[in-house]
């Protein structure tokens, strides 16, 4: 048994105009010590059962590092859940890939993130459609 966390949230602000540094909106905490991953991640279902009303969520977003029981919550909550790995561990797995061009690291990875920029505003821009 490992002690686990999870955190949801509804939304993220900037903290005060021109910061860069990020507010999570309507953020609630699940910690404890579970005998399966799947026991936490039924307390979260349980929790947005009875505070949301499922028919307006559109996705469900788990956010992490890959480990397993983090993906497991993708199961447990259903068709509207994914995957997402976070910024951190994303810049930690472009940077392995990337690591050995050398001086051109710093152009491939400004690539690589336009690429993603590129691909999450015509996401933003279908989803107004």
């Amino acid at each position: 048994m490992e002690p686990r966390l999870a955190c949801i949230f509804e939304d993220v602000e900037k903290e005060s105009q021109g910061s860069k540094r990020n507010r999570l909106i309507g953020k609630h905490y699940f910690a404890g010590v579970y005998k399966k991953s799947e026991d936490l991640w039924e307390e979260v279902l349980e929790y947005i059962d009875v505070v949301y009303d499922e028919d307006y969520l559109e996705h469900i977003y788990i956010m992490g590092d890959g480990a397993s029981w983090i993906k497991s919550g993708v199961d447990v909550l259903g068709a509207k859940c994914h995957f997402v790995l976070d910024k951190f561990h994303l810049n930690q797995a472009i940077m392995r890939a990337i690591g050995h061009l050398g001086d051109s690291v710093s152009d491939a990875r400004k690539a690589i993130y336009d690429g993603i920029r590129s691909e999450d505003k015509k996401q933003s821009i279908q989803s107004l459609t």
